[in-house]
């Protein structure tokens, strides 16, 4: 049992840097550290309207917060080249630590190894024989009609997770909706609090809520106040402690600034970003701000994304 416990903590040891809004840290994530053999590069109190933070190292970034972070805040660590964990956290839970520790610190697979699935959706490996489980469809200007086009073309069987994050008012949302559901052959409905996460479905993120994707695979919304509504990066945030690589993501037409951090996080996590082309966008700054952020793969008219969507799952 003892040696056991040495090689995982063998395994852990690494340098890490984090962001908490706990004033103290309980003794417990304390010990997990220690016997992790897990130093702290550094530890940042983030308030609730709190500037940026000030990060010493290019190490890892680990996120336990109890409340949501500052738009500030959020928007830093979404453009950050390294690695950003984020534990949805109570306070004084160390399993959900614990997890996400022996997830992401335990060694790289070697090359006969990539080729095999894992079980388990956050620590699997992003490959052919392992197509994201999600797909987070980002969009504004243009957005609508770009996603008629695209979801007319998928089969009513695709086995994914569609999430549609496009930016509208609220008094627009349930049109928008009922016209998507017309066009598609998948059904299309406004993504509510307790609903589960389930393949062959497409769930529109309402204009006026933050989403979080919690354990248990249920999405929990509350009222979320942003400059972009929906706010594509906060549903990044909301998706990727539990999809991990597990979480591609395509932005459609759009002007804002709004995804392409989000879009950058997901290709860190190791998910497929892909991207409308410029040229069929009614307007492409969403699109060119994320080629120039991200290595994009995939690129195409809503028509020729939607093709090649169905392609690499049947």
């Amino acid at each position: 049992m003892n040696s056991a416990r040495t090689d995982r903590s063998s395994r852990c040891t690494a340098v890490i840097e984090l962001v908490t809004d706990t004033a103290v840290l309980p003794d417990a994530l304390k010990t997990v550290f220690q016997r992790s053999g897990i130093r702290l590069a550094g530890v940042h109190r983030c308030r609730k309207h709190g500037s940026a933070l000030q990060l010493k190292s290019k190490q890892p970034v680990l996120v336990l917060m109890q409340d949501d972070l500052p738009d500030a805040v959020m928007e830093q660590l979404l453009s950050l080249q390294q690695p950003v964990w984020f534990v949805d956290w109570d306070g004084e839970s160390v399993q959900p630590v614990v997890k996400t520790l022996i997830h992401k610190l335990q060694p790289q697979p070697s090359v006969e190894q990539t080729v095999t699935v894992s079980e388990d959706p956050v620590s699997a490996d992003y490959n052919e024989t392992a197509m994201p489980t999600t797909w987070l469809l980002a969009a504004s200007i243009g957005g609508p009609e770009a996603m008629r086009n695209f979801l007319s073309r998928l089969p009513g069987d695709l086995p994914a997770c569609l999430i549609l994050a496009q930016h509208i008012g609220r008094e627009f949302q349930n049109q928008l909706v009922q016209q998507l559901d017309q066009a598609s052959p998948l059904p299309v409905r406004l993504m509510a609090e307790g609903m589960r996460h389930a393949p062959q479905q497409v769930l529109v993120v309402p204009s006026d809520q933050q989403i979080r994707l919690d354990d248990e695979g249920r999405f929990r919304l509350k009222p979320g106040k942003h400059r972009f509504t929906p706010c594509i990066d906060q549903v990044v945030s909301g998706l990727l402690p539990q999809l991990g690589n597990e979480l591609g993501m395509i932005v459609f037409s759009g002007m804002s600034s709004d995804g392409v951090a989000g879009s950058h996080a997901v290709h860190v996590a190791g998910g497929p970003v892909w991207v409308q082309t410029p040229e069929t966008c009614v307007v492409a700054s969403m699109v060119e701000g994320t080629m120039r952020k991200t290595e994009t793969g995939l690129a195409g008219s809503p028509d020729e994304l939607a093709d090649m969507l169905v392609s690499v799952y049947h």
